[in-house]
């Protein structure tokens, strides 16, 4: 609960330093005098918006701060352990600084955290149930809270909520994944791979199968060249070898007249092996010759297969090589990335098979207990001096949510042979009152909340009915801390505490 409540620069509050207390505490006085305004205050010190409007004029920050007893609340230890929190004598300082420039500091125990967590926190500290808080009873979001908060399925549906955002999560990933990545696409490229891949394409093949397209179509022209070339070279009847050999013959007779003639007779042998070395060579060579015109017609054929690739991809061929490597990384990356998905689509339908358990068992828990709720409720109206008031609460199914599979809808009627109707259709703001309390009290005795927070409940109530309200409100301070602001007498009186001017 509340211990201390301290506000500074706040409003029209310049200073104030308020001690709390168990039990019912009402706060009264005349309208202006700043009652709502320490609402205001509790709300933004557990978590509520924060906005520069409400700093004092003339003041560069407003601060709030709090001193809670934290004993006792189920679940909290575990929490504050989670974020290294160490209450002191089993309390907790909470503070919220709101300054012009819009940085607003939230602290716990002096320790700075974010507001995400600081929220977490503060809804477990305070309820708080504003001047037009009745009206939070016509959302059905508000009615779901109301529900799951009284039958102990708040993990349960937090559980199931972060199941269904993590699925459609999975399931977003999923579609951004596949933008762009057209089958058709695909499809083509597979046909391209094909085509070059059958063509089993080598770097510098082309200029290879242009000069031997070259040798086999004249491949007669180089024979019968080949055939004059050896002829006066080594075979012919007046071969260059024959000459040489000649020429040796002479020098050698004229060796007897001039025996210097032997040098230039010894440089001929050398020349007769050269040539007849030659002549063998050039003879292997036109041996060599292709005039298979079966392989001319292969060779051509492959030529124009390169010439057709060429043509329909633009480039030459070591641009059909490279697009041939980059189609098969592209296919590569592309199958990697359908593995993926494929491990990721068993992700997905992994926990969406576990978010359909939870959110099933959260559907039965409710239908299951819905009706205990709506017992406990008629009976506090019947306190509240409703006695023919009832309360139906329809669990209907829709599609799959983050809340799960239902709605959840108040049908009230208020007296009988009016017939159920949803609670907003039938409800006046006295009666929504009234049924808010009623349903702030049953969950007041199963929910861990210490503290409870009204502002100006009774509005539009009177009477005995206003009567019956204080008893309830009475009743609850017994459990718990209830701050309660006022213009009600009869409620004022019940109070253990009373804040401002005796009504």
């Amino acid at each position: 609960m509340i211990l201390e409540l301290s506000i500074e620069n706040f409003a029209i509050i310049e200073r104030l330093n308020l001690p709390l207390y168990p039990g019912l505490s009402v706060f009264t006085g005349e309208t202006g005098a700043g009652k709502s305004i320490i609402v205001d205050a509790l709300e933004i010190l557990t978590g509520g918006r924060a906005s520069s409007e409400y700093i004092r004029a003339g003041a560069e920050r407003a601060v709030i701060q709090g001193l809670f007893q934290v004993s006792g609340i189920p679940g909290l230890d575990s929490l504050l352990k989670d974020w290294e929190i160490e209450p002191e004598d089993g309390t907790l300082i909470l503070c919220r600084e709101i300054n012009r420039a819009g940085r607003h500091i939230c602290r716990i125990n002096g320790r700075i955290f974010p507001l995400s967590l600081y929220q977490g926190l503060g809804k477990r500290l305070v309820d708080i149930h504003g001047q037009h808080g009745h009206q939070d009873l016509l959302s059905s979001a508000f009615q779901m809270d109301l529900v799951d908060s009284f039958l102990g399925l708040t993990e349960l549906r937090k559980r199931t909520k972060k199941l269904y955002c993590d699925w459609k999560k999975i399931e977003e990933n999923l579609l951004r994944q596949r933008e762009g990545r057209d089958p058709e696409e695909r499809q083509f490229l597979e046909h391209q791979l094909r085509e070059l891949e059958s063509a089993r394409l080598m770097p510098g093949e082309e200029e290879e199968l242009e000069q031997k397209q070259r040798l086999l179509k004249n491949a007669a022209s180089l024979r019968e060249g080949m055939d004059k070339v050896y002829s006066l070279l080594y075979g012919g009847e007046q071969s260059a070898y024959d000459g040489l050999a000649q020429a040796e013959d002479i020098l050698t007779s004229l060796e007897e007249m001039d025996p210097s003639l032997a040098s230039f007779r010894e440089e001929i042998f050398p020349l007769r092996e050269r040539v007849e070395e030659l002549a063998r060579v050039l003879q292997d060579y036109r041996d060599g010759i292709n005039l298979d015109s079966h392989l001319l017609k292969q060779v051509e054929e492959r030529l124009d297969l390169l010439h057709t690739l060429k043509r329909k991809y633009r480039t030459d061929l070591e641009g059909l090589i490279r697009r041939k490597e980059e189609i098969t990384s592209l296919l590569a990356a592309w199958n990697k990335l359908e593995e993926e998905q494929s491990l990721w689509q068993r992700e997905k339908e992994r926990i969406k098979g576990e978010y359909l358990k939870a959110a099933s068992l959260l559907s039965q828990s409710r239908r299951k207990g819905a009706e205990g709720l709506a017992r406990e409720v008629i009976r506090r109206l019947q306190e509240l001096a409703m006695p023919q008031a009832r309360l139906s609460i329809q669990v209907e199914e829709v599609e799959a949510g983050p809340e799960g599979l239902d709605k959840i809808v108040f049908m009230f009627q208020p007296n009988r042979g009016e017939g159920f109707h949803p609670v907003a259709q039938v409800a006046s703001g006295g009666e929504l009152a009234r049924v808010m309390l009623a349903l702030k009290s049953v969950l007041a005795a199963v929910y861990p909340l210490p503290t409870f927070v009204f502002d100006e409940i009774d509005v539009g109530v009177s009477g005995l009915a206003a009567s019956r309200m204080a008893e309830v409100l009475k009743d609850m301070g017994r459990e718990r801390q209830v701050l309660c602001i006022t213009h009600s007498p009869v409620i004022a009186a019940m109070a253990d505490h009373h804040y401002g001017s005796p009504l």
